[in-house]
């Protein structure tokens, strides 16, 4: 699949027909004036309007706000001293718009647009970058099942060995607790085909523990014995409910695999959760339907990056490691060598004259502080290191920006290099680059993806307004959000606002369902919303069999593939939306109740959470200043002297 990316990538980068300045007759003076421009992560239509007001020349992204995708593309642009001409091309190049021209001779205006070609170009782009991204973790999902059966085959000293050059392997396979991992995964891969092919397939896979044979009993009882158990029972239940819980459920949650985040060689976790001894499972449509989290087992290949990282980790909490272990594993540096990308550059060397000079790099700005917790940071200013690179190649830089891209400060580095260590790094952090005409353009491997993403500014606003005249969001304004938005403009994009972060935990839980059962109630008519809230709810024969459709995808995904004879919807309003559905299955006597919780914060928590938020931000910002005062305060003479 990466040929396919590579040759598509390739085209668009050669300059293709549809992209750069329309061939024109005569020719406007006015483009060769000289321009410099410094601008991150900003608007196309924004940077457009600077360089009319200094120019003079009239130049727009997109003719109405149907073209928002042209107008609020984003660009970082480092150049100085560069024509108009040149670099309204090096744009057209990069984001692979058309720039045409039109109006009165001499005083042309110039506009911005997607013709079809490019349109179809990033739809192809865009399957081929997800089809890449199924296939790379479905093979991390089966590697996790094989490392798990090839551990299982050494005996606990031969694997233990291997705790420098394997550490997975050593942990699966030499440790109590690491080898009733492996028996669990080694189970499902092998005895229960139905639920490896759904997990393989990315759904979210639930397995009663009651339903496993006695020899997995055993299993589960070392999986908690140590690992990621200990820490949590420290942690979480001491004060609580200490060594009470009883394990219940296996629960599997594989990642996306979408974007290039998930080629740090994690294809998910399984999760085991329990039960407060005589408290009966309730499932309330929550993650894990009430229970309690009591240990948690990453879905990794043996010889992945991320792999060593967590086989370092567990081992270290098997040898009494600090129980902070696992999260210190993950810093910014080990991130960085797990989603360490391909370099072509870094396999074979160039030799051009170009890339081979040396160049002096001055010290990068540090990467965003949030980038551990918060993937959708973005690079500003003050992080945006383009502006060094640009000054020390002397040349104009130009990248397409998105949030939450991998920070390039990971991987490119100051000091005397030559060029080429600069192209490599960017290439490992994920981008790839043109030099033509004197001028670097840098974009996401995966921008096609990032950008079907992306939410119009118009509709953000809507939201925010709402939230800000209402106070908290409704059922009804949730519905709406979630059946505008496709799961990728949630999940990555929506979410990155933090006004808007609590009010949609409704929409945003960990279990997709709760999208599902929004989209369901979007498409009810009122007379359909006032049977769902009657004592008998809104019978299934009554739903149009695009509304079945949606609520059997939710169905089947809760209880699998069985044949469902009838049954009725109903929504209950408590400290939730909790839609119940009373399910009538094959020959079954009993009918089956199924519950999905929507979570509505309202007002009163809302402003709790954001007068919080205020002065945690207050407080941080504080400690800021006096670390920045704490440096700049002078040294006395005396320290000088010591």
């Amino acid at each position: 699949m990466k040929w396919i990316i590579t040759t598509l990538l390739a085209t668009m980068l050669a300059g293709s027909s549809f992209a750069g300045t329309t061939p024109e007759k005569t020719p406007d003076a006015r483009l060769d004036a000289k321009v410099s421009l410094n601008v991150t992560h900003a608007k196309l239509q924004d940077v457009l309007k600077t360089l009319t007001d200094e120019t003079k020349v009239v130049i727009e992204a997109g003719g109405d706000d149907r073209d928002w995708r042209v107008k609020e593309r984003r660009v970082t642009i480092h150049a100085k001293d560069i024509s108009l001409r040149l670099l309204l091309d090096e744009i057209s190049e990069l984001l692979g718009y058309r720039l045409t021209r039109g109006g009165e001779e001499g005083k042309w205006s110039y506009l911005y647009w997607q013709d079809k070609k490019s349109r179809d170009l990033e739809g192809e782009m865009l399957l081929a970058e997800r089809e890449e991204g199924v296939q790379r973790v479905r093979k991390l999902r089966q590697g996790s099942f094989d490392s798990a059966a090839q551990a299982l085959r050494m005996t606990p000293a031969e694997a233990a060995k291997l705790k420098d050059t394997d550490p997975w392997t050593a942990y699966l396979g030499g440790t109590k607790s690491g080898r009733g991992v492996a028996q669990l995964l080694a189970y499902i891969g092998t005895q229960m085909p139905t639920e490896r092919d759904l997990m393989l397939r990315g759904k979210r896979v639930s397995v009663s523990l009651s339903d496993l044979p006695p020899s997995m009993e055993q299993a589960v009882s070392d999986t908690l014995s140590g690992g990621d158990s200990s820490a949590i029972k420290i942690r979480w239940h001491d004060n609580e409910f200490g060594d009470s819980l009883q394990p219940h459920q296996l629960t599997i949650l594989p990642m996306s695999g979408e974007t290039q985040e998930s080629a740090i060689g994690d294809g998910g976790i399984a999760i085991i959760t329990g039960l407060i001894p005589g408290e009966p499972a309730i499932d309330d449509g929550s993650m894990f339907g009430g229970e309690f989290r009591m240990g948690m087992i990453p879905l990794l290949q043996s010889d992945s990056p991320m792999a060593k990282i967590a086989g370092k980790a567990f081992l270290d909490m098997e040898n009494g490691g600090d129980i902070h272990a696992l999260e210190s594993a993950l810093s910014d540096i080990n991130i960085a060598k797990a989603i360490d990308q391909e370099s072509p550059a870094q396999t074979e060397i160039p030799i051009d004259l170009k890339l081979t000079h040396e160049v002096e790099l001055d010290k990068l700005p540090d990467p965003p502080s949030e980038f551990m917790y918060n993937r959708h940071a973005q690079i500003d200013e003050k992080t945006d290191p383009t502006d060094i690179i640009a000054k020390a190649v002397g040349m104009p830089v130009l990248l397409e920006s998105f949030k939450g891209l991998l920070p390039i400060n990971l991987f490119v580095h100051a000091g005397k290099q030559p060029m080429y260590k600069i192209l490599i790094g960017l290439e490992k952090a994920g981008y790839t680059w043109n030099l033509d005409d004197g001028v670097l353009r840098i974009r996401p491997n995966d921008w096609a993806l990032r950008r079907s993403y992306e939410i119009p500014d118009s509709f953000i606003k809507y939201c925010l307004d709402l939230l800000e005249n209402q106070g908290e969001f409704t059922l009804d304004d949730l519905a709406y959000i979630a059946s505008s938005l496709t799961d990728g403009q949630i999940n990555h994009t929506l979410v990155a606002e933090e006004k808007l972060t609590m009010a949609i935990t409704g929409i945003t839980g960990f279990r997709d369902n709760a999208k599902n059962i929004l989209r369901f109630y979007a498409t009810l008519s009122p007379g359909e919303k006032s049977a769902l809230t009657s004592e008998s709810g809104l019978p299934f024969s009554q739903l149009t069999n695009a509304q079945w459709d949606n609520l059997n995808d939710l169905l089947v995904d809760r209880i699998g593939g069985v044949y469902i004879n009838g049954g009725s919807i109903r929504l209950n309003h408590m400290a939730d939306y909790i839609f119940e559905m009373t399910v009538s299955v094959g020959r079954e006597e009993t009918t089956r109740v199924i519950k999905e919780a929507v979570m509505i914060f309202g007002k009163e928590q809302l402003a709790s959470f954001k007068s919080s938020q205020k002065k945690a931000l207050e407080a941080t910002g504080k400690a800021s200043k006096d670390k920045d005062a704490e440096k700049a305060e002078p040294i006395s003479d005396g320290e000088q002297q010591d």
